[in-house]
């Protein structure tokens, strides 16, 4: 008798830019289907921490050259994006990790490459309000304040008056 042997599919391997390309999306889309009970309440955080920051640095000094307001000003963005790398990328990791969703997404047969990209994508997106506000904020020095009058220390506090 003769044996016959059932021939195997040759192995594809899926590889290029459009299989690139669709995986980026379809990780993006997984991770912010995943944050989308955070998205909302992690842009007002941002949002309210760039204004904070360039509105507060205006409250600890009275005047500000404009140069190092520009500098303060176009620091503020990098502040908030690492923020969100810092504090909430390895939070929001670790909470994958508890519903096991990370090891699934890491499992994908997708470029790990485009994976990452993904994920910085969503961290970008989510920061990106934030960038707008403190970059349009009033810049400090600038915001027109009346300015305060100056008190007159009575004389028994000067440091030059005999005590009494």
């Amino acid at each position: 008798m003769a044996a016959i042997a059932a021939r195997q599919p040759a192995a594809t391997l899926r590889r290029g830019l459009p299989y690139w390309l669709a995986s980026y999306w379809a990780l993006t889309r997984w991770h912010l289907a995943g944050l989308r009970m955070w998205v909302t309440l992690l842009v007002v955080v941002q949002i309210m921490a760039g204004a904070g920051f360039v509105l507060g640095i205006g409250l600890f000094f009275a005047h500000i050259p404009a140069i190092v307001a520009l500098y303060v000003c176009t620091g503020v963005p990098v502040i908030n994006l690492v923020m969100i790398g810092l504090i909430l990328g390895p939070q929001l990791v670790a909470q994958q990790k508890l519903q096991q969703s990370y090891d699934f997404v890491r499992s994908m047969p997708a470029p790990q490459t485009a994976a990452a990209m993904a994920w910085y994508t969503v961290c970008l997106l989510a920061g990106l309000p934030a960038v707008v506000v403190s970059l349009s904020s009033p810049r400090p020095g600038t915001a027109s304040r009346s300015p305060s009058p100056r008190r007159s220390c009575p004389p028994c506090c000067s440091p030059r008056s005999p005590g009494p």
